[in-house]
C-alpha cells in the first residue's frame, strides 16, 4: 500500500506538465464537483420548501374556505371544495376530518366516513410524513378562534424527484466533459484555465447565494467557455423549475381569490355570531339586506337586533333564548328597517348554536337569511281577496262566519250574550239606476268608514255582498234583557249616523237602513240560522217601512217557513198552469156591459181557490209577478180576440192590472206590443189599471213608458186613486184616460160625508182634467144612485156581478 502511494507520488511529481494537468483535473473536477454538489443540494432544498409551502398554503386555504361548510355540516359544499383540488396535478390526497378524525370529505369517496389514528392531539399545523416521495400534512381548522376539524393534504415529490435526478445526471455529464477537455489543455492553458474556471466558481457562489438571475460570461470554444455554457443552461432549468413552482403558487392564491368573490356575491346574508366578543362576522348581502353602507364584514350584535322591526323584536329575541337553551336551531321569519332607506324587508333566518364553553353557555352561533318580501306581499295580497271585502277592506262573508264562529265558541263557556246586526241600505238599487255603479260605490264605502268610526275596536264590521253590512257586537252583557237594551242603543246609533247626509261627487245625498237585530249566546243556534234570522229581522224593518230595527222573533221564522212554502207551491202553479182568469163586468149608467176587469185567480190542488191579496204581494217580492203579469196580459187579449167575432161583444174593453215591478221593466213597451201582436187583439179595446205606487219613483221613465204605448193604441186607468201618493202636479203629467174611485170611499158613502166628500171631488176633478171615471166597489142600489146623482158614469161591484170564469160571465149580466 506504502509502495503504491510512493509510486503515484513520484509519477506526479516527476513531471510538471502532469502536475498541472493532474493538479488541474482534480482542481477543476473538485470544484466541479462541490459547485454541483451545492447547487443541487440547494435546488432539492428550495424544490422541497416550495413544496412544503405549497401544501401548507393548501391546506390553510381549504381550511378557512370549508370553516363555514364543517360548521353548518354542509357535506355536500365540504365535497366540492374537496373535488376542486383535483386540479393539482401533485395532489395525492385531500380531505376534510371532523374533531373525531373522521373523514367528511376526500378527493377519493371511498374514503368518507373513515377515521384516521395518525392525526395529532394539538390543533396547529404537523407535517406527518416528509420524505423524497411525498409530503403529508395536517392544518386546523378555525372559526372564529375555535377548533372545528381538520384538513389534511399529501402531496407527490416523484416529478420533483426524477427532474433532479435528470438535473444530477446532466451535471455529472458536464463535469466529466469539463474534466477531459482540463486535461487535454491544462499544460497549455492552465493558468488561463484556471482563471475561466474561478469565474465559473463566483457565479455558482452568488446563484447560491440567491442571485438566479446571474450567468456566466466567458467567450471561446473551449472546455472552460463549454462548461460555462452548460453551467447556464442547468442554471436556466433550475430556473424554470422554481417559476413552475411560484406559478403553481399563484394559481393557488388566485383560486382562493375567486372562492372570496362567491362568497361575496351570494345573495344569501350568511353571519358568523361571536356570542362572547358580540361580533358578527357577514358577507356584503347581510349588510345590504341590514342597510348598512359602511362596507365593514364585521359588526356588534346589537347592530343586527336593532334593524329589526320594533314589532317582531321580541319575537326575535324570544327564537334566539329558545335555542341558547334547547342547544337547538331556530327557523323563522321577521323583517328588517333598513337602517338607510327605512324600507321594511321581509328575511327568512335560520340560526344554529355550533359552539358551547363547558358550562354549556353558547360561544358561537352561525346562519343565513334571504329576503321573502316579495312572497309576502304576494301571501298578503291572497290573503286580502280570501277574507276582505275589495270595495271596502271590510271582513267578507268567509271572515264574517270564520269569527262568528268563534264568538258562538267564546260564548259557549263564558255564557256572555252577543248580537248579530244585519244592515241593508234602503233604495239603494235605485241610486245604483239612476247615478250608476260607481256612485253607488262611494256611498258603500263611506257607509263602510262610517260604521267602523261608530263601533268598538273588537267589534267586527263585514259586507256581505251588494249593500248589506254585518256587526258582531261581543260580549254585551250576561243578561239577555240588558244585552238587548244595549244592542238597542247601538242600532239606534247607527241609525242615526246612517241618517246623516253623504257627499257623492259634490253632490249631498240621504240614505236611509233597516236594521234586524238577533241576540245569540254559545251553540244554541247554527251559524247558518243566526245568519236567517237577522236576515229575516232586517226583512221585516223593512217591511214596518224602513229606516228603522227590528229584533229577531220565532213568529217571523214562522211567516217565513209560510213564505217558503207558497213560494215553493207558487213556482210549482207558474209551471202546472194552475193560475185562472176571472173577469167582473164594468157596467154604464144603463146598465149595459161595457168592460170587464181580468183578476187573476190561484186554482191551488189541495187549498182551492186562492184569493189575490194571498200571493201577490208575495209574488211581487220573489219576482213571479213578471212571469205572471204575462200570463195575465196574453190570456186577456186572447179573450178580446173571442169577444171580437161577436158583434155583440165586440166592443167590450179589457182592464189588466200592471204592477209596479211589472212597470219598471226595461222591455214593457216590446213585450205589451208583442203580445198585441202575437193574439191580434185590437189595442183600443186593452186598458191598464196602474196603481199610484207607480209614482213614487222614476217618473220620467214611468211618463215615457204610458206615452209609447199610447201610441199602441192602448189606453190607461190610474186605479185605487186617492189612496196612495195622489199628487196632483205628477197626475197632470200622466196620459191618463180614466180614474178609478177607490171602494174604500164608496163602501161608507151613504153615511160617511167625508167619502161622499171625496168620491164628489174626485169626480169633479177628472171631468176638469177630462179623465173618466169608473167607481168600484158598488155593492147596493143606494151606492149606485148616489154616485149617479154626483156624475159618475160607469161602476163595477158586486152589486153588477162578482169576479166569475169566463163562463159564467153573461149569465147574470145584461149586455
Amino acid at each position: 500500500m506504502k509502495q503504491n502511494f510512493l509510486t503515484v507520488k513520484h509519477w506526479l511529481l516527476g513531471s510538471v506538465r502532469r502536475q498541472l494537468v493532474v493538479g488541474m483535473v482534480v482542481v477543476v473536477s473538485t470544484l466541479l464537483a462541490i459547485f454541483i454538489w451545492e447547487v443541487t443540494r440547494e435546488q432539492q432544498n428550495v424544490m422541497q420548501e416550495l413544496k412544503i409551502d405549497q401544501a401548507k398554503g393548501l391546506a390553510q386555504n381549504v381550511a378557512t374556505s370549508t370553516a363555514v361548510w364543517v360548521a353548518s355540516r354542509d357535506f355536500s359544499g365540504l365535497q366540492n371544495i374537496i373535488n376542486g383540488l383535483n386540479k393539482y396535478p401533485d395532489i395525492t390526497h385531500a380531505m376534510v376530518l371532523n374533531l373525531n378524525n373522521q373523514v367528511l370529505a376526500h378527493n377519493d369517496l371511498s374514503h368518507r366516513g373513515q377515521y384516521l389514528l395518525d392525526m395529532p392531539a394539538k390543533p396547529e399545523m404537523t407535517v406527518l410524513h416528509l420524505n423524497k416521495d411525498y409530503i403529508d400534512l395536517v392544518n386546523p381548522i378555525m372559526l372564529s378562534g375555535q377548533h372545528i376539524g381538520w384538513v389534511r393534504i399529501g402531496l407527490s415529490q416523484s416529478a420533483d424527484l426524477k427532474r433532479f435526478e435528470k438535473i444530477k445526471f446532466s451535471a455529472f455529464a458536464f463535469l466529466l466533459i469539463a474534466v477531459t477537455l482540463a486535461a487535454l489543455f491544462a499544460t497549455v492553458a492552465a493558468r488561463y484555465l484556471t482563471r475561466r474556471l474561478y469565474a465559473i466558481q463566483t457565479v455558482a457562489d452568488e446563484v447560491k447565494q440567491g442571485k438566479r438571475s446571474l450567468r456566466v460570461k466567458l467567450d471561446g470554444v473551449d472546455e472552460a467557455a463549454q462548461l460555462a455554457k452548460r453551467f447556464n443552461i442547468m442554471l436556466d432549468t433550475l430556473v424554470k423549475r422554481e417559476n413552475e413552482i411560484v406559478e403553481s403558487h399563484q394559481a393557488l392564491e388566485q383560486s382562493e381569490k375567486r372562492l372570496n368573490q362567491i362568497m361575496a356575491v351570494n345573495h344569501e346574508g350568511i353571519w358568523d355570531w361571536d356570542i362572547k366578543a358580540d361580533k358578527v362576522t357577514h358577507n356584503q348581502s347581510w349588510a345590504d339586506m341590514i342597510g348598512l353602507d359602511d362596507n365593514l364584514l364585521v359588526h356588534p350584535a346589537q347592530v343586527f337586533f336593532d334593524a329589526v322591526h320594533p314589532d317582531d323584536r321580541e319575537r326575535v329575541s324570544r327564537a334566539v333564548g329558545e335555542c341558547f337553551k334547547s342547544k337547538s336551531h331556530y327557523h323563522m321569519e321577521y323583517r328588517f328597517v333598513q337602517r338607510n332607506t327605512g324600507k321594511e324587508v321581509w328575511v327568512q333566518d335560520r340560526g344554529d348554536v355550533v359552539e358551547w364553553d363547558a358550562e354549556e353557555n353558547p360561544l358561537r352561533m352561525v346562519g343565513g337569511f334571504y329576503e321573502v318580501t316579495e312572497r309576502k306581499k304576494a301571501e298578503e295580497a291572497i290573503q286580502n281577496l280570501a277574507f276582505y271585502d275589495p270595495l271596502t277592506q271590510l271582513p267578507n262573508r268567509r271572515l264574517l262566519q270564520d269569527r262568528l264562529q268563534q264568538e258562538m265558541a267564546v260564548t259557549e263557556r263564558s255564557k256572555h250574550v252577543c248580537a248579530l246586526m244585519f244592515i241593508d241600505l234602503d233604495d239603494f238599487k235605485t241610486l245604483n239606476d239612476t247615478l250608476g255603479h260607481d256612485t253607488g260605490d262611494k256611498l258603500l264605502r263611506q257607509v263602510a268608514t262610517r260604521l267602523r268610526e261608530n263601533v268598538r275596536e273588537f267589534d267586527t264590521v263585514a259586507r256581505i255582498g251588494g249593500d248589506e253590512f254585518v256587526l258582531i257586537l261581543p260580549s254585551l252583557d250576561d243578561d239577555w234583557k240588558d244585552a238587548a237594551t244595549h244592542a238597542e242603543l247601538v242600532a239606534q246609533k247607527v241609525l242615526r249616523v246612517l241618517n246623516k247626509p253623504y257627499l257623492l261627487d259634490s253632490t249631498p245625498y240621504h240614505s236611509t237602513p233597516s236594521i234586524g237585530v238577533k241576540l245569540f249566546s254559545g251553540h244554541q243556534e247554527t251559524l247558518e240560522e243566526l245568519l236567517k234570522h237577522a236576515d229575516l229581522a232586517m226583512y221585516q224593518a223593512k217591511a214596518k217601512g224602513r229606516n228603522t230595527v227590528r229584533f229577531y222573533d220565532t213568529t217571523m221564522q214562522e211567516v217565513v217557513n209560510a213564505k217558503s212554502v207558497m213560494e215553493a207551491s207558487m213556482r210549482q202553479a207558474i209551471t202546472g198552469q194552475q193560475f185562472v182568469l176571472f173577469y167582473q163586468p164594468q157596467i154604464n149608467s144603463n146598465g149595459q156591459i161595457i168592460g170587464a176587469e181580468a183578476l187573476v185567480r190561484w186554482r191551488h190542488p189541495q187549498k182551492g181557490l186562492i184569493a189575490p191579496n194571498k200571493f201577490i204581494p208575495l209574488a211581487e217580492e220573489n219576482g213571479f209577478i213578471l212571469s205572471i203579469g204575462r200570463w195575465v196580459l196574453q190570456t186577456a187579449c186572447e179573450q178580446l180576440v173571442e169577444w171580437a167575432r161577436q158583434p155583440a161583444t165586440a166592443q167590450i174593453t179589457m182592464a189588466v192590472n200592471v204592477s209596479a215591478r211589472q212597470f219598471h221593466q226595461i222591455d214593457l213597451v216590446e213585450e205589451v206590443e208583442r203580445i198585441i201582436c202575437q193574439t191580434g187583439a185590437n189595442p183600443q179595446l186593452l186598458k191598464l189599471e196602474l196603481t199610484e205606487s207607480l209614482l213614487v219613483k222614476d217618473i220620467e221613465d214611468v211618463v215615457d213608458k204610458m206615452q209609447a204605448l199610447k201610441k199602441l193604441g192602448v189606453s190607461f186607468s190610474l186605479d185605487d186613486f186617492g189612496t196612495g201618493y195622489s199628487s196632483l202636479a205628477y197626475l197632470k203629467r200622466l196620459p191618463l184616460d180614466q180614474l178609478k174611485i177607490d171602494q174604500t170611499f164608496v163602501r161608507d158613502i151613504i153615511d160617511d160625508s167625508n167619502d161622499a166628500a171625496i168620491a164628489r171631488a174626485v169626480i169633479a176633478l177628472a171631468k176638469s182634467m177630462e179623465f173618466n171615471v169608473i167607481a168600484e166597489g158598488v155593492e147596493n142600489i143606494e151606492q149606485h144612485q148616489m154616485l149617479i146623482d154626483m156624475g159618475c158614469r160607469v161602476f163595477q161591484g158586486y152589486l153588477f156581478g162578482r169576479p166569475v170564469p169566463i163562463e159564467e160571465f153573461f149569465q147574470n149580466t145584461a149586455l
